[in-house]
């Protein structure tokens, strides 16, 4: 197998370091989403069922069962 570290352009110390940087604060930007994804959907599931158990959502409509 080609080693293809060799075929990519050699990057000064300085730009592996801001590199380096944005992808440490863009892993950080991720956490902190899904941290708060997580505390949303844990205070959802604490509010319980919000729609009664027959629904569901359809092309952006909630649809429901006649009768209910």
């Amino acid at each position: 197998m080609d080693d293809i570290s060799n075929k990519l352009p050699q990057l000064s110390p300085k730009v592996k370091a801001t590199q380096a940087r944005d992808l440490a604060a863009r892993a950080k930007r991720i956490k902190d989403a899904i941290a708060l994804l997580q505390s949303e959907i844990q205070q959802l599931e604490l509010q319980g069922n919000i729609a009664p158990t027959d629904t569901w959502v359809m092309r952006y409509k909630a649809r429901f069962k006649k009768g209910y």
